[in-house]
């Protein structure tokens, strides 16, 4: 049986979750329309890398995110 997709807005500030796409993160705070997540592991099929070859860390730290981005819950 496939787990149940939730969103941000689904869960509690603190949670540890997964994208769909491998990253994962935690939910700082909630706002209407958005939400503030701290990222810390992108997948390396999705990681950026600079020009020096040293990885970019745009999409890692501190980000606001849509509300809505669809997540699974990491126990």
């Amino acid at each position: 049986m496939a787990k149940k997709k939730l969103t941000l807005n689904d869960v509690k500030e603190g949670t540890n979750f997964i994208t769909d796409s491998g990253m994962k993160g935690y939910l700082i705070e909630k706002s209407i329309g958005s939400a503030t997540v701290l990222v810390y592991e992108v997948p390396k099929r999705r990681a950026f890398y600079k020009e020096d070859g040293t990885p970019d860390t745009y999409w890692t730290g501190k980000l606001r995110w849509g509300i809505e981005v669809e997540i699974e819950v990491i126990e």
